[in-house]
């Protein structure tokens, strides 16, 4: 999971530059498991980020999930940029089912 404050609302996706050790052991075509990039959206001041009260606790922004698993390895360098959709926003539901593919069911 990783955070980002730079992205820009009016995009489809958020480009993230990942390192190429994580890119390279979450595309990894051996694994037994699925791997999944999260990228979690924040406000740039960090005391927006969470408020809390009595009420409950309120976190600013989305998250987001891009499946690593059909990437092809990079022979990059330094980094290699994961394109996140939006339209994978992580919700209850959209968590409940990467579980459930992640154990093989539908």
């Amino acid at each position: 999971m990783k955070c980002t404050n730079e992205s820009e609302a009016k995009s489809d996706h958020i480009a993230y530059p990942l390192d190429t050790r994580t890119y390279n052991l979450l595309s990894d075509p051996g694994r037994n498991v699925p791997a999944y990039l999260f990228v979690v959206e924040v406000p740039s001041l960090k005391t927006d980020w969470v408020s809390c009260s009595t009420d409950g606790l309120h976190l600013r922004r989305c998250g987001y999930y891009a499946s690593m698993s059909a990437l092809p390895p990079t022979s990059n360098k330094a980094t290699r940029s994961v394109k996140v959709a939006r339209a994978n926003r992580l919700t209850v539901a959209s968590l409940d089912q990467l579980m459930r593919q992640a154990r093989g069911g539908l």
